[in-house]
Parts: C-alpha cells; structure tokens; sequence
C-alpha cells in the first residue's frame, strides 16, 4: 500500500494571501490522472522484491508525492531488515513533507535531527543528513547508508516547491529544486522489471 500525499497552493483574500492544503491520502487516487492510476494500482498489487517506490510530481503550485511503505535497516554483518507496515515513509514537518530513498537509521535520524535539534530550519536539513550518514557509517559500512537521498516540500510565495537532497560523490549533498513539471521517480532496487 502507498501513501500519497498532496499538497495545494489556495489564494484566500488579503488578510491570510497563501495558505497550504495537504491531505494525506492512503491509496484514494480516483482524481489521479490515468498513468500515474495505473503505476500505483500495479505497484499496490505486485509483488516485489524489497525496494523502495517514491513517485514525486512538481506541479506549477502543488506537488505529489507517494511512497511505498518498505522499510529497510542494514545490519552489521550487511545483511537487510524488512519492515512492512502502516507506518508511512511520508513524515510531516511545519511547512511541508520529507522522505527518502536509502537506509532506514541514517532517514529516520536526519529527520530527528531537523526537528529536534535544528528546529525545523530547512537550510539545516542536508547537514542532518550528512551527520546522520555519518553517525550510520560509524555503524555499519554500506553502499545503501551512502546513497541515502531525501526529498522534500517546502512553500514559496508561488506554490508548494519539491527539492531534492542527492549526494555528489565526494560526501557532500546537493540541495536541487524540482523543475515545473518534473516527475521523479525513486526506486532503490534498479531492476524495474517488475513494473516495466
């Protein structure tokens, strides 16, 4: 099961000129267009092997995004953990959304980070992830704890915005806004056969 999440700029008259809708949809897509349907519909009844979905949309004000809800932790000895269940990947912050592609530990933490010690100050966030990514390391030494990425939302004074938090190679990350119209598409598991 995914969960979606959608977010909506609305103009509401000079006293209050931009407020953010955002409803947290659990697998309602009846308004979805009809090839976004039909890869979520697919990837709510296919089986796969453990990987991770994320779909995000930058719209001209709004975006969406849906994640799959897998979540992976690496173990010492490198193998993986798999948890399956209703916990969303999709974590609510004051002014949008985070999730992310990778190891479970280093997300969940950077995530922690940014709330509680950074105190949700979104330039802070791609250094949560590099402490994070480190603290991890210090742990367990994995290729998926390195490739670890985030993506999240924030409001701008046009609409709802989708940036993206990627490393660069050389253990730094790249902060990038999503293009109008962009679509991306996450999957930690390279092997798309399952949904081509």
């Amino acid at each position: 099961m995914l969960s979606c999440m959608y977010f909506e700029l609305s103009r509401s008259g000079d006293s209050n000129p931009i407020t953010i809708n955002h409803n947290l949809r659990t697998a309602s897509h009846r308004n979805f267009p009809r090839w976004l349907k039909t890869i979520i519909e697919y990837t709510e009844t296919a089986h796969f092997d453990p990987m991770t979905f994320i779909i995000s949309i930058q719209l001209e004000d709004s975006i969406l995004v849906a994640a799959d809800r897998r979540h992976t932790t690496v173990k010492e000895d490198g193998t993986y953990t798999h948890r399956d269940d209703q916990e969303s990947k999709i974590y609510a912050w004051k002014r949008g959304i985070i999730t992310g592609s990778g190891e479970t530990t280093v997300i969940d933490r950077a995530i922690e980070f940014f709330i509680k010690l950074s105190d949700s100050k979104i330039e802070t966030l791609p250094k949560c992830l590099t402490a994070s990514r480190l603290l991890r390391e210090l742990e367990v030494d994995h290729y998926q704890v390195k490739t670890t990425k985030l993506l999240y939302s924030d409001y701008t004074a046009t609409g709802v915005q989708c940036y993206t938090i990627e490393p660069d190679g050389y253990g730094t990350y790249q902060v990038k806004a999503c293009a109008k119209n962009e679509i991306l598409l996450w999957l930690f598991d390279p092997n798309v056969d399952n949904i081509i």
